[in-house]
């Protein structure tokens, strides 16, 4: 066996560790909810999303709206 096909079994072996290790913390966390839930705590598990990758293209943000002048915060103006 050569250098890379001991490579990729290795990552093949830490994927497979990585999602088991995701799925017993998974369990954990949705019994700790319900735990909880039955305490009267309503509590929902989310999963956040990735940061998108650098090559992703960028979205254009709307321009800032400019602050209110001293005129416009005064009521009955």
């Amino acid at each position: 066996m050569d250098a890379l096909e001991k490579l990729k079994t290795l990552d093949e072996q830490r994927e497979k560790v990585l999602e088991e290790a995701n799925s017993a913390t998974l369990q954990k966390t949705q019994e700790a909810i319900k735990e909880l839930s039955e305490l009267g705590l309503h509590y929902t598990l989310v999963q956040e999303s990735r940061a998108p990758k650098a090559t992703a293209p960028r979205t254009e943000l709307p321009e800032p709206k400019a602050s209110p002048t001293f005129e416009q915060t005064l009521y009955g103006s």
